[in-house]
């Protein structure tokens, strides 16, 4: 890339950030205007920066596929104190539990939010307490003590100290960012004193040493990682990621006609954890969270994270189109218990959805 090109791009990113901060209320109400009709809302609440449009193929696919319900989500950015008014019956914090533990400010908005909320009689889905929790060491900490193995993990907080230690586990170890998803930063897999050595720690917000529990399969040789959407008492078997490599995640895996089969009738059948998983999600006080998990070779289940705010949305891509039938009965499971918390009857077609992922046409009525 040339010079001049390059100096460009780094100067228009923050401009491009600016833009976005100072019209996204501007995109909203233009928005709220075209979608949202009648006398009750469901408040999506967001930050104005971070992960705004994370679920936009979500709200495209209520929008086409069930427009009656979709006239009842209003889109807002924080503080968005006043939004909360005599019409909404339910708040939705669509924050990560990242933002909430790297701002402040950020934790401080949402809890006035519930305050507010909860003066008027208005449930609040995955409270802000309980979305902070939800980080890698917390999160895991919490579940391993409601009887569910998870990998033994540390925080690193004196680098020559776990130089010398390891923080007290044993190798192999990961060294992992405690405040991120989806492999945006870099996981290290430490097999000796040298690897640690060539880590740069200085660049972790949040470093944790996590043990490497090994859960390749000693039949085929391939690592899997499954995924679980807990939606109140609904549970979805949503995905499972198979790789060569120990790190699986959506961009590293492999993808043929078998492993894609293997996923499509996991996709099938009632998750296997569902039980466990359910009470593990009721003592963490979560509405709504993914339970991402493996088997070891003996079959033993571990749970390497969770998240308040899985990935939704239609797959476009061919190939990769028969995840929509998980896609479609994640989406309506969440919606139900959306309507449901917010005293609004669902219509059965969201039912309809969950059992069977097809979406036929449904009016939505207020409960008595």
């Amino acid at each position: 890339m040339p010079r001049q090109q390059s100096l460009a791009n780094h100067l228009l990113h923050p401009l491009e950030r600016g833009a976005r901060w100072a019209t996204r209320t501007i995109r909203d109400a233009l928005e709220n205007r075209q979608q949202v009709t009648g006398n009750e809302r469901i408040l999506l609440v967001r930050h104005r920066l971070h992960i705004t449009s994370y679920y936009r193929k979500f709200l495209d696919w209520v929008a086409t596929e069930l427009p009656d319900v979709r006239r009842y989500f209003e889109l807002c950015t924080l503080p968005c104190r006043s939004r909360i008014d005599s019409r909404t019956r339910l708040v939705v914090p669509w924050v990560s539990e990242n933002m909430v533990s790297r701002r402040p400010h950020v934790y401080r908005q949402l809890k006035e939010l519930e305050a507010i909320a909860n003066a008027g009689g208005i449930e609040t889905i995955n409270r802000v307490d309980r979305i902070l929790q939800a980080l890698k060491l917390e999160a895991s900490e919490a579940i391993a003590a409601a009887g569910v193995r998870t990998p033994k993990m540390t925080r690193i907080l004196d680098h020559r100290q776990f130089n010398r230690d390891f923080g007290g586990l044993h190798l192999p170890l990961l060294i992992r960012e405690n405040r991120a998803h989806g492999g945006s930063t870099k996981s290290y897999l430490i097999r000796n004193r040298a690897d640690v050595e060539r880590v740069p720690l200085e660049k972790f917000e949040d470093p944790i040493a996590v043990e490497f529990i090994n859960v390749q399969s000693p039949v085929d040789g391939y690592f899997r990682k499954y995924r679980y959407l807990a939606a109140g008492q609904r549970g979805i078997a949503l995905s499972v990621q198979i790789a060569k490599e120990w790190e699986v995640r959506g961009t590293k895996r492999d993808l043929n006609a078998a492993t894609c089969r293997e996923e499509m009738e996991h996709q099938r059948q009632p998750d296997s954890n569902h039980q466990r998983f359910q009470q593990v999600r009721r003592i963490l006080g979560l509405d709504v969270v993914a339970f991402d998990y493996s088997y070891t070779p003996t079959g033993d289940l571990v749970v390497w994270e969770i998240n308040v705010l899985p990935g939704l949305g239609l797959e476009r891509e061919p190939e990769r189109q028969y995840i929509n039938y998980a896609q479609r009965r994640a989406m309506a499971a969440i919606i139900e218990l959306y309507l449901t918390r917010a005293g609004i009857e669902a219509p059965d077609s969201l039912s309809e959805i969950v059992a069977t992922g097809w979406t036929p046409a449904s009016p939505v009525r207020r409960s008595a």
